[in-house]
């Protein structure tokens, strides 16, 4: 199984940061958030990730220059979600396609794949959501989706794409029947849903669309509540004697923790930081 990753876009609304950083390469808990999901879909057995690159592309190229598992594809115009998929039409595999700006847990991708695995069917991984009029929701009768409607003025009900899929190969002759005007994924997933059928899965732990600085925010609260399970402190960090550690805490190398210092909760010191005497910091990334 292989995975395509979208990740050409600029988001806007996290200016000024996306200005200089590519949202898909922005920390969460230390890490870029495309490399969580990298590390999530090869746990559950993907072999390949291609990442759809456009809007500074080089600083993606760069990060994962030595990683054999990982490749860039370019895609020359932004024009849809279809599109940017059809760039690795070369795929011969089975198929996880997900945006680069969201984040989403191992188990949850775990569970999208057993769906799909078992029905042979397009897979949708799908979620509750407060504000359903933004999204794609889903029609659906019993396991199966019956219709997607982008963005509709009164909902059905709150259930949404939350664009991430398993597909088998033939989404792409789906994606080249398209009419010109049908730019989104969403479009050749209508197919599918009218000629094979499709499937959907729910959301058991987490999934944020990392359009806005607060939602950035969010998905690293989210990871460090979930990842952050017991004290790990590197060998090559410097942690005073009297400082305190109280809760669990992950300390990166380089980092330096100095006399008086206070960690409480669930908190993650990134490389290289320095937290100053006296400090007292709480379920927080640094």
């Amino acid at each position: 199984m292989k995975a395509v990753i979208l990740c050409a876009a600029k988001e806007e609304d996290l200016f000024p940061f996306s200005e200089t950083k590519p949202t898909p390469l922005m920390p969460v808990i230390g890490k870029p958030i495309v490399e969580h999901n990298i590390d999530g879909l090869k746990q559950n057995g993907v072999e390949k990730c291609y990442l759809v690159t456009n809007h500074l592309e080089k600083e993606i190229e760069t990060y994962f220059n030595d990683v054999e598992s990982v490749e860039t594809v370019h895609q020359d115009q932004i024009d849809g979600t279809a599109s940017a998929l059809n760039t690795c039409s070369f795929i011969e595999d089975d198929i996880i396609v997900m945006n680069g700006d969201v984040i989403i847990s191992e188990k949850d991708i775990e569970n999208l794949v057993k769906k799909f695995e078992n029905t042979g069917e397009t897979s949708i991984l799908a979620t509750d959501e407060n504000s359903p009029e933004k999204f794609g929701v889903l029609s659906i009768k019993n396991d199966e989706v019956v219709e997607i409607t982008e963005k509709p003025e009164k909902p059905e009900n709150p259930l949404i794409n939350t664009g991430i899929y398993a597909f088998n190969k033939n989404i792409f002759n789906k994606i080249n029947r398209l009419e010109n005007e049908k730019t989104s994924l969403t479009d050749a997933i209508s197919l599918e849903v009218q000629e094979e059928g499709a499937r959907f899965e729910l959301v058991q732990d987490y999934w944020i669309d990392i359009g806005t600085c607060e939602k950035l925010w969010k998905a690293d609260q989210i990871k460090r509540q979930y990842e952050i399970t017991k004290t790990k402190i590197s060998e090559d960090a410097e942690v005073s004697e009297k400082a305190e550690i109280k809760g669990k805490t992950i300390v990166e190398k380089g980092a330096e923790i100095h006399p008086g210092a206070v960690i409480k909760g669930k908190t993650f010191i990134g490389k290289n930081t320095v937290i100053e005497p006296n400090t007292t910091i709480k379920n927080s990334t640094i």
